[in-house]
């Protein structure tokens, strides 16, 4: 029982040793890794292989059999020699030159390598002699080796706990300490095997546990390296999965293969159809078992894999040369795009930034199902990155994926922008794979940042051209307010003087009424000059009070000719004649005469013209409706209606909305416009009423 033991435990340490070296010697991590620490593993790896070769030749016969485990216990004797030289000059190294991976090379270092000279008599004595018993053949070279192994390692526990202080890295630390009194403690074993005699009962047990020892610090070394990032070192998955299948089949031959030859023959059942049957319910019963058996057949039958992978990665960086397309021509690229690499029969993205929902680039499916109440339950589902056609838990929304031919549903979100990507049934019917899943899933979240990213930049690019905007008004104003003072003043002197003139002609004069129609100009001039001042001048109403309705009257009584010339007719139902808000009479002027006269105009062509002039007080606010049944506000234009120069007026200037939004603006108050073509245009504009009024 205890050979049996012994014999797996060697193929174990075997098979770790030979995934530890392997990841040693890969070219990635080469300049990662110090000689030593390679010399180290290659005598360990000498030592477990050959052991565990040897006793499983130990009872063959034959020329051949005899000469491989002659080969086998040569082995063991350089893996010997090779793991406490290789541990001394790994303990010499730190000490003189530190944690470094590759300092300059010193020759010196290899007169710790002498030892290995020994492996040539002690092959021929290996030759030469006739038992297959490996201690017995170098019984007279075991003093000296025991000798040599207890100093070589404790001289390297001692070079390895004095060069702790001087590290680079603390989390070497650590594992110097632990790896030092490994060392110690290997030596005291083989001090006390020196004193068991052969025939002792423990001895096997001593022996075994001495022949596995160096395991351990290889082990330690494993765990430092994956938990503690003791080494940059890459591990390759594979070698990983190889070597523990490796020892799970081993284990399997050791353990449970001699048990179940001793049950068929008892009972005469054959085990390996259980065994089998036990491992395909374990890979069905295990869901990663599972995915992982799938996703290995599928990568050894399938050659989808990897052009599915191949075609992500070349739709990832079109999708980063395309980013300064419009969203809705880079969702139809991607619906093609991926159309055409994944063989799908449609593609539908669905994409909401904040509360508003876009169903671009619809599938070839005729059927429409309203998107927002479909796809809510996935939308909201956070924590759900991909969902296919069977495995949908909300059952309306599997039904409505069933009706419209699509086999797996996407989330894609970044920051504000959420959707769905809807992927058709594949040509072959086949499903994706947990990796494909994921890529794709990493391609729909660039899409989503790439169309964040967008909305930034049209947000930045408006706020810019917003900013230019106002500083061109604000030039505009200093350069209207200059100019009406200058020639404010002409207006003065030329007033005073028609103004004498006109006295000092007589009433019946005929050139009288020329005068007074100078001075009628003159008077019109000055209000205009007066209109550009107040214009160009900041607002302040904190101290005025106006009645709105009493402005509305005014105003109608002015904007009646015109309407009249219209044929337009204006109706009013003003509400709110106890409201006093906190602005002037002229600042509300201008608000509502803008407003009304775009109402004038927008429906003179109308068969049955008609503006309608509402107020009233909702919620401590003053609410004022102006409603015509004109033609409406073009989509290009609805927008930008309140930006400056933006008019649908061929003689407009596109200033009159601009500064009616400032002036509501200033007041603290708030405008919007709903419009419909061929029906009309509603202005609603709230105000608040004065702090006495909403007492």
């Amino acid at each position: 029982m205890l050979a049996t033991i012994e014999t797996f435990l060697l193929g174990f340490a075997a098979v770790i040793d030979t995934v530890l070296l392997l990841v040693l010697l890969e070219r990635s991590n080469r300049p990662e890794v110090p000689v030593w620490l390679t010399w180290s593993f290659l005598g360990l790896w000498l030592l477990h292989v050959g052991d565990f070769l040897h006793s499983l030749l130990a009872d063959s016969l034959g020329l051949t059999a005899v000469r491989l485990d002659l080969c086998c216990m040569t082995m063991m004797a350089a893996g010997l020699m090779l793991l406490p030289a290789a541990v001394l000059h790994g303990g010499l190294r730190v000490l003189h030159t530190g944690d470094r991976p590759r300092p300059p090379v010193d020759y010196c270092y290899m007169l710790v390598y002498l030892p290995l000279l020994l492996i040539a008599p002690v092959a021929a004595h290996l030759y030469s002699h006739s038992g297959r018993d490996f201690r017995v053949s170098v019984q007279s070279f075991t003093m000296p080796f025991m000798i040599w192994l207890v100093v070589a390692n404790c001289g390297a526990a001692f070079c390895f706990h004095k060069a702790c202080q001087s590290l680079h890295r603390p989390q070497l630390m650590p594992f110097i300490r632990r790896f030092s009194l490994m060392l110690l403690a290997m030596s005291v074993m083989v001090v006390a095997y020196l004193f068991v005699p052969t025939t002792s009962p423990g001895e096997p047990t001593l022996r075994m546990m001495i022949a596995l020892s160096p395991i351990v610090p290889a082990l330690m070394f494993s765990w430092y390296v994956f938990r503690h990032r003791l080494m940059p070192i890459v591990f390759e998955r594979t070698l990983v999965y190889g070597g523990s299948l490796i020892a799970v089949v081993w284990l399997h031959h050791a353990t449970i293969s001699p048990l179940t030859a001793v049950l068929e023959q008892r009972s005469r059942f054959d085990f390996v159809v259980l065994e089998i049957v036990l491992f395909v319910a374990l890979i069905m019963a295990w869901r990663p078992l599972r995915e992982r058996v799938s996703e290995s057949m599928q990568y050894l039958l399938s050659s989808s894999v990897t052009r599915v992978r191949d075609a992500t990665r070349e739709l990832s960086v079109q999708l980063s040369q395309r980013s300064a397309e419009t969203p809705e021509a880079l969702t139809r690229w991607l619906c093609e795009a991926l159309r055409s690499s994944l063989q799908v029969s449609s593609v539908r993205i669905v994409v909401r930034v904040g509360t508003d929902m876009d169903a671009c680039c619809p599938s070839s499916v005729s059927t429409e199902i309203p998107v927002e109440a479909e796809l809510r339950p996935l939308l909201h589902a956070r924590h759900l990155i991909t969902a296919e056609q069977l495995t949908v838990q909300h059952e309306g929304l599997r039904q409505w994926m069933l009706n419209a031919q699509f086999g797996s549903a996407f989330r894609c979100s970044y920051r504000d922008v959420e959707g769905m990507v809807l992927i058709g049934v594949r040509e072959r019917s086949d499903r994706l794979t947990s990796e494909q899943r994921n890529t794709l899933g990493l391609l729909f979240d660039q899409f989503a940042a790439v169309l964040f990213n967008q909305q930034r930049e049209e947000i930045r690019r408006v706020a810019e051209r917003q900013a230019m905007q106002k500083e061109k008004l604000s030039v505009l104003g200093l350069l209207a307010g200059s100019l009406a003072h200058e020639i404010r003043n002409p207006l003065s002197s030329m007033k005073t003087i028609a103004t004498l003139l006109a006295e000092d002609l007589a009433s019946r004069d005929e050139h009288r009424k020329d005068v007074e129609m100078i001075l009628t100009e003159i008077d019109r001039l000055t209000a205009t000059t007066q209109r550009l001042l107040e214009s160009a001048r900041p607002a302040d109403d904190t101290r005025q009070r106006a009645e709105p309705d009493t402005v509305i009257r005014k105003l109608l009584g002015i904007l009646g000719h015109l309407a009249r010339q219209y044929g337009v007719e204006v109706q009013t139902e003003l509400q709110a004649s106890q409201a006093i808000v906190a602005a002037t009479d002229a600042t509300l002027s201008e608000i509502f005469f803008n407003l009304i006269k775009n109402g004038i105009e927008a429906c003179q062509n109308c068969s049955m013209p008609r503006v309608l002039i509402t107020t009233q007080i909702v919620n401590g606010t003053l609410k004022v409706q102006v409603v015509d049944n004109g033609a409406g506000i073009s989509p290009e234009l609805q927008n930008s209606l309140f930006l400056p120069f933006v008019t649908g007026k061929p003689q407009g200037t596109g200033l009159g909305l601009y500064i009616v939004a400032e002036r509501i603006r200033e007041l603290r108050g708030s405008i919007s416009c709903r419009t419909e073509i061929g029906s009309g245009t509603t202005f609603e504009l709230r105000l608040p009423l004065e702090a006495q009024q909403t007492r």
